[in-house]
């Protein structure tokens, strides 16, 4: 948003409002006239400084000053996104939510994904039919259709070690993304369940 008016124009309005008279000395170098000046140039300032604000404020990309407004109107942190410590994980946190429009299609939720920082693959499960499927192919019934398989490649995967892990200890585990979860639990398909299937970390080279 782009600041209107100059000091001049501030000038010539804080003239209008004063009193009219024989008084009053509206003289270019008189003292009163001078002393309008002053103030129309920190009014100007003013206006600038807010213009400057408004436009870095509107948006949730930007914002700075309102960081906090914009999070008590998103309600965050909220029962998916924790409380995060710097402003930039804040920022981000509530870029993502403002985006979040919702929605019930594979698309939106690849999208959501992105919010994340996280390219998913949405596979939508459908139940054994012969003629389509062949041998190796899981056995699935009709209830499959209800169901979505998520996947993605963790950040973090520990595997196994021999020698320092003990027995019940898994093969190989991944950092969960909580946040993913929470949010196909929260907005995922209805009715529907949805899977979570963390993929190999090699599989992204």
């Amino acid at each position: 948003m782009m600041h209107q008016y100059d000091e001049e124009a501030y000038t010539q309005q804080l003239r209008e409002l004063m009193p009219q008279g024989k008084a009053w000395d509206f003289s270019h170098n008189g003292v009163l006239m001078r002393l309008l000046r002053g103030l129309a140039g920190a009014v100007h300032r003013f206006g600038v400084q807010v213009s400057y604000v408004y436009a870095r404020e509107v948006f949730s990309h930007s914002t700075d000053d309102l960081l906090d407004e914009w999070e008590t109107e998103l309600g965050l942190p909220d029962e998916c996104r924790s409380a995060v410590e710097t402003r930039e994980q804040r920022r981000f946190e509530v870029v993502a939510k403002y985006n979040q429009v919702g929605g019930q299609s594979i698309p939106y939720f690849i999208e959501l994904g992105r919010s994340l920082g996280l390219e998913l693959e949405i596979d939508r499960c459908q139940p054994f039919r012969v003629g389509r499927n062949g041998c190796g192919d899981p056995v699935q019934d009709a209830e499959w259709n209800f169901f979505w398989r998520v996947k993605w490649i963790p950040t973090q995967e520990t595997p196994f070690r021999v020698g320092q892990d003990t027995m019940g200890t898994p093969l190989r585990s991944w950092t969960r993304n909580t946040t993913l979860e929470c949010l196909f639990q929260k907005l995922g398909p209805a009715p529907g369940n949805v899977i979570f299937a963390y993929r190999d970390i090699s599989e992204g080279a």
